[in-house]
């Protein structure tokens, strides 16, 4: 900025947020009211934040649920990336909900199944 031209910045002839505008949706594809927008992303972040202490708390009770979790993730990720291709741009959201279901609830029943081993303390 020091050294640099004063000239007008275009971020519409940026190669990188041209990039990054094609391939990740945003909010103000559907609208352009600032306060939706505002709202949207603050209650989504509030859901995330109560979502991430509601799991903290169950990761302390259900030892292999964190596993679980990383296979969410994984799921998440190849359905996005793959997934979506193979079933023709659309995954079924039925699918995805039994499948991420279905792990959650494997883990927590694999955690009720085998307990946690606690550290033998010798005296």
């Amino acid at each position: 900025m020091m050294f640099g031209p004063d000239k007008p910045i275009e971020p519409d002839k940026n190669p990188v947020i041209r990039l990054f505008r094609r391939f990740v949706p945003a909010i103000f594809t559907l609208t352009r009211e600032p306060l939706i927008v505002f709202t949207s992303n603050i209650f989504a972040i509030l859901g995330l934040r109560a979502l991430y202490f509601m799991l903290a708390g169950a990761v302390d009770k259900f030892h292999l649920l964190k596993f679980g979790l990383a296979l969410v993730l994984i799921f998440v990720g190849l359905k996005m990336v793959w997934l979506n291709a193979a079933f023709g741009g659309k995954f079924p959201i039925e699918w995805s909900l039994g499948i991420i279901g279905a792990i959650l609830a494997i883990s927590i029943v694999a955690s009720l199944l085998m307990p946690k081993k606690s550290p033998r303390t010798t005296t």
